[in-house]
């Protein structure tokens, strides 16, 4: 790991956030971009959260970005709900609204720029996530992690694939196996983490691709297929990610 890494919030450094936010969107597929609970409360908390957003910087360049959100959580960790992702998001926007006391921390995401990736970035980001909890004596990081290979394996359930391991008994997915290594514990599949709904037009612009009949298709990035109808003019895509908590 480089020595020169050095970590500020987006407190600290304001000035950075449209370039942070730059790499983030070009780290994502097109159709996710779409999603209406990030679309509609990503500048909201962000905003509000400050110092819950970190940037890891090398010299002057981003090397990732961290977004994270507070939230209240009473239930049992085994119980996280299905909906993921859209959930935390949701729910953390409303104790924010309401004045609810948060307890736990919400890992959004982790995007590694592109130029940096391969070197470790994503371990060391992992454990920064893990400090801002401690930091604001919360007591659980929770994150539903969406794993990078599973587009690869669209046919999948997520279920079986979370069972999948590497010949020295790793988790096979980089990015699960990447929290395991941190102290993450996976809990569960949390199948409706993010829902995208679009016209046909509207998928074909977003992934390059004709929808000429109704069925599930196999698109660039996704995790499982999408689902379209052409009489109702909709393609639905429901992914599915999994839910990993930290301890202090």
């Amino acid at each position: 790991m480089n020595h020169q890494l050095r970590v500020f919030s987006l407190e600290e450094k304001f000035e950075l956030f449209e370039k942070a936010d730059a790499i983030c969107i070009k780290a994502w597929p097109e159709f996710i971009l779409h999603d209406t609970v990030g679309g509609n409360n990503g500048i909201i908390f962000v905003e509000a959260y400050k110092k819950y957003q970190l940037l890891i910087l090398d010299q002057e360049e981003i090397a990732a970005v961290i977004n994270t959100i507070p939230l209240q959580y009473t239930g049992k960790i085994e119980e996280l709900p299905d909906e993921g992702w859209s959930w935390g998001v949701t729910k953390a926007i409303s104790d924010l609204k309401k004045g609810r006391k948060p307890n736990m921390l919400l890992g959004v995401q982790i995007v590694v720029n592109p130029d940096y990736q391969g070197k470790g970035i994503s371990s060391f980001a992992t454990s920064q996530m893990h400090n801002l909890m401690r930091k604001y004596n919360l007591e659980k990081l929770i994150i539903p992690v969406r794993p990078n290979n599973k587009c690869e394996y669209p046919l999948i359930d997520m279920d079986e694939y979370i069972k999948w391991k590497n010949e020295d008994g790793s988790v096979f997915d980089n990015w699960l196996r990447v929290h395991q290594k941190n102290g993450g514990m996976i809990i569960r599949v949390c199948k409706k983490a993010m829902k995208i709904e679009g016209t046909v037009s509207e998928w074909a612009g977003w992934t390059g691709k004709q929808f000429p009949g109704s069925g599930d298709y196999i698109i660039e990035g996704a995790l499982n297929p999408i689902s379209v109808n052409i009489e109702k003019n909709i393609g639905r895509y429901i992914e599915p990610n999994v839910w990993v908590a930290y301890d202090k």
